[in-house]
């Protein structure tokens, strides 16, 4: 910003603030990873103090709502790193004010504590170049990256304007305040918009899935509950089949039959009976008898005569 014919800007306080920013991280990262080599170390700091993550933690913090820009910075859609240089600019000021070890707290407890997952940020892959390289070596494709030599500056400082071509194709372009981060930037771009599309349609069709996957979910879907119906199904066939081999339990009707249920009830039925005379009682089958009684008195008393 100029003010008085005096240009006012942070880069002073910006430098500084990022040689703090390195010393931190790297003793930070030196601790927490005691049994890992100085590349995966230096790795780690290059995605932490990356301008991409500087400029998301800004955001968060509200850094971004404080700053004031100048008409040639807003004329630069491209420059991205405003955000990032606050906060850089913050943390030299921080160390200036209250020294190493008040601003190594802040960095680490207010800064790493509260907007990093450097868990998270540790499986990330953020070297877009890279990728971008290997995955056109695969497809045997050439990657071109282009500096534009148009001088551009903003906010006092130059701009670097990077172009990515692929077999001569214009993929993206990115503007930033170094060659390096401008070029990782437009590789990120450029493999955001033609590779990972490319990368999701393949996907599909190595795997036999078909391109309309809204279709595939509902058909899905449907086999799900026919799988569920069919299961349910065969529990009411396998009760049903369980019931006919189960005996049943005992019952008159399955005990006693028609017929011989009749039989019970009439011998269970109360009997009538009638008072008769003692001639009338006389078996008739007693009276046709011999009369073998009277016959041996006889006998009895013509011995007694003789």
């Amino acid at each position: 910003m100029v003010t008085n014919g005096y240009r006012r800007n942070n880069e002073r306080l910006e430098f500084l603030g990022d040689a703090v920013l390195d010393l931190v991280i790297a003793d930070y990262l030196f601790k927490k990873y005691p049994t890992r080599d100085e590349g995966f170390l230096t790795e780690m700091r290059s995605k932490i103090v990356s301008r991409a993550s500087l400029n998301k933690v800004s955001q968060h913090m509200g850094l971004h709502k404080l700053i004031q820009l100048d008409k040639a910075s807003h004329n630069h859609g491209g420059f991205k790193s405003v955000d990032g240089d606050a906060l850089e600019a913050l943390v030299g000021a921080i160390f200036l004010d209250k020294g190493f070890l008040f601003a190594k707290k802040i960095i680490l407890e207010r800064i790493v504590g509260l907007h990093m997952d450097v868990d998270n940020i540790e499986q990330k892959d953020w070297n877009y170049k890279s990728k971008l390289i290997d995955w056109c070596q695969r497809e045997r494709k050439k990657a071109d990256f282009r500096v534009d030599p148009t001088k551009q500056r903003a906010a006092g400082k130059r701009l670097y304007k990077v172009e990515v071509r692929v077999d001569g194709e214009l993929w993206a372009t990115a503007l930033e305040h170094s060659i390096k981060s401008a070029e990782q930037l437009a590789a990120e771009n450029a493999y955001k918009k033609m590779v990972d599309p490319w990368l999701e349609a393949h996907a599909y069709k190595h795997a036999g899935l078909p391109d309309n996957m809204e279709a595939e979910k509902q058909r899905i879907e449907h086999l799900r509950l026919q799988k569920i119906q069919k299961r349910e199904a065969a529990k009411v066939v396998a009760v049903a089949a369980e019931a006919e081999t189960t005996p049943a339990p005992f019952s008159a009707e399955l005990a006693f039959p028609e017929d011989i249920e009749e039989t019970a009830q009439a011998d269970l039925a109360p009997q009538e009976f009638e008072l008769v005379s003692e001639s009338e009682a006389t078996d008739p089958a007693l009276e046709a008898a011999p009369q073998v009684a009277p016959q041996a008195e006889t006998h009895s008393e013509t011995e007694a005569e003789a």
